[in-house]
């Protein structure tokens, strides 16, 4: 009994303690207020993914080499992006005495899927302060891998003049089936690969060759005009180099047995002062004279020959000059080549004086234009330009 007393005792002590509590608990008070809780920049409450800016960083540089050209300084850097998405967005430079400072900053996009393989970089940067350096050893540091180069004007030579363009020509420009082509390229890079394609309409007919250029970029390759082709169509050939591509002038097929059975030679109309034909040294003029000549797929030399043959100082009745008949000239070769002729003569050349200078010179060379294929002649007499002859004896 005594021990269930000390155990009410307990309970009754406990219960006044509680009472106590309770009234001091009825005293007035300010709470402190919890600082507010803000939610996380771009989270979307049903779960979405966080967007963030960009990410951006210095890109690891692993090599970097210079390049020195009169009035410009280039400076290659070289190394490794960590994934398919990063890039090289901004390029800062700065210059710290002697030497240059380059940042390649990168950027990369997230929430994007990404090849996760490193992807080599190269960039080619100009240094913006260094078209008017004086002489002297610099430095350019970029993200810890530096290299030097050395301005030193007096050394520097001209810039290479521009390389020409590449070209392909085709000789001659138009003949029936079987005619041989001679197709010339240039301006190509040296001892480089060319396709060359040889295409008729329609794709019906097509020859591919391999070319190698020469040291100068050159090359040269003959093709025949296929028995197939037929009179009116075209071919066209197409050079595909490193890095040019370039095409001739389409070759137009004639009929087999376009032969041409009349030309014209020139003669002159003395001091007639341009008003029969083009106007010519001394105030003469240069009058065509049509011939017959024997069918032929080479009208050129036949017109010369017959030009040539006039032995007489005066064309029949017509009173037009010759002169050329004193002398006693022969066609040895024609070349054409790309619009050019080259003719060839041998022989004696005598003139009457000063004004048949012009009046010879004329007269070969017009007769010889008459023709689309030749755009421009240069006539030799034994070897040597014939303008040299006429020159010495024209005074």
């Amino acid at each position: 009994m005594r021990q269930y007393g000390k155990l009410i005792g307990l309970i009754l002590l406990l219960i006044s303690l509680v009472a106590c509590g309770s009234a001091a608990n009825n005293d007035p008070f300010e709470a402190e207020a919890a600082p507010p809780v803000e939610a996380p920049t771009g989270v979307e409450e049903n779960g979405g993914s966080i967007e963030n800016d960009p990410g951006t960083s210095e890109a690891i540089v692993e090599e970097v080499d210079t390049i020195v050209n009169p009035g410009a300084v280039v400076v290659i850097a070289s190394g490794s992006l960590p994934d398919g998405c990063t890039t090289i967005e901004d390029i800062q430079q700065g210059r710290e005495g002697d030497t240059f400072i380059i940042t390649l900053m990168t950027e990369r996009p997230e929430d994007q899927l990404c090849t996760q393989a490193l992807e080599p970089f190269e960039e080619q940067i100009r240094l913006e302060e260094a078209d008017d350096l004086p002489d002297g050893t610099y430095a350019v540091n970029v993200h810890g891998q530096s290299a030097q180069f050395v301005i030193n004007q007096n050394n520097q030579t001209e810039p290479d003049p521009s390389p020409t363009p590449a070209a392909l020509d085709i000789s001659p420009q138009s003949g029936p089936a079987g005619t041989v082509t001679q197709l010339t390229g240039r301006g190509f890079l040296p001892n480089s690969e060319v396709e060359l394609t040889i295409t008729g309409e329609a794709e019906t007919y097509q020859v591919v060759e391999q070319v190698t250029t020469d040291v100068e970029g050159t090359f040269a390759l003959s093709h025949t005009v296929p028995a197939i082709a037929q009179p009116g169509s075209r071919f066209t050939a197409v050079a595909r180099g490193p890095e040019q591509v370039v095409g001739a002038v389409p070759f137009e097929v004639t009929e087999e047995n376009a032969l041409i059975d009349q030309v014209e030679v020139y003669l002159v109309a003395l001091e007639d002062a341009g008003r029969s034909g083009p106007a010519i040294g001394c105030g003469d003029s240069l009058v065509p004279v049509q011939m017959e000549i024997e069918p032929t797929i080479a009208p050129l030399r036949a017109a010369l020959e017959n030009l040539l043959s006039l032995n007489d100082q005066y064309y029949g009745q017509s009173g037009l000059y010759n002169a050329l008949y004193r002398s006693d000239l022969a066609v040895e070769d024609i070349d054409i080549d790309q619009g050019q002729a080259e003719v060839n003569l041998s022989g004696s050349l005598q003139i009457g004086g000063t004004c048949d200078t012009p009046r010879v010179e004329s007269q070969l060379r017009q007769t010889a234009l008459q023709f689309k294929t030749v755009d421009r002649v240069q006539f030799n007499l034994n070897g040597q330009p014939l303008a040299q002859e006429l020159s010495a004896q024209g005074g």
